[in-house]
This record gives structure tokens, C-alpha cells and sequence, in this order.
């Protein structure tokens, strides 16, 4: 994952899998939680597999936790098995 700064702006990009396992309903999406000194200050759920996101209020007097994780829904009746799977994810710190 990568990130760009620009006045009050944060770019992120990242690359999504390329092979997702057979029972993912496609196409995937990107939950985003941004941490600012230590916080959760926001989670978005972004769809339609997103390779990117553009945060608005970056203040750099403070520090960011960025994290991103790929979201997949899976097509299961099981009544004891989620519907939903996260990857593990990938972090960017801004101090």
C-alpha cells in the first residue's frame, strides 16, 4: 500500500489479490479504518473493489493509522458460518 500527501489530503492505493478463493462473491470490497492518534476516528466500507480513497481531513500536526483489508461476502445457509471474510490487511503510519 501506498500514500500521497497533499494539503489536507491523503491518497491511498493499494493493489487487490489477483486469485481470491472460489467461494468469494465477486467483486470484493475494502474496509478502511483510520486511526489519528491513537483512535478510531473513522471506518468506511468502500464497493466495487476500490484500488483507492482519498482522505479529506488530514491534519499533520497529528499522527495517521490508515488500515485496509480486503471484504468478501460468501454465499453460505450455514446459520453458524459468517458470510463475510477479511484478509488480513495492511497498515501506513503518517507521523
Amino acid at each position: 500500500m501506498e500514500y500521497s500527501i497533499s494539503g489536507d489530503e491523503v491518497t491511498l492505493t493499494w493493489k487487490l489479490p489477483s486469485n481470491l478463493p472460489d467461494d468469494i462473491v465477486q467483486p470484493v470490497s475494502v474496509h478502511l479504518r483510520v486511526k489519528t492518534d491513537g483512535v478510531t476516528a473513522d471506518t468506511y466500507e468502500l464497493e466495487n473493489a476500490p484500488e483507492n480513497y482519498t482522505y479529506s481531513s488530514y491534519d499533520s500536526s497529528r499522527e495517521y493509522r490508515f488500515t485496509v483489508k480486503v471484504m468478501g461476502s460468501v454465499d453460505t445457509s450455514e446459520p453458524h458460518i459468517s458470510d463475510l471474510r477479511y484478509s488480513p490487511g495492511k497498515t501506513v503510519v503518517i507521523e
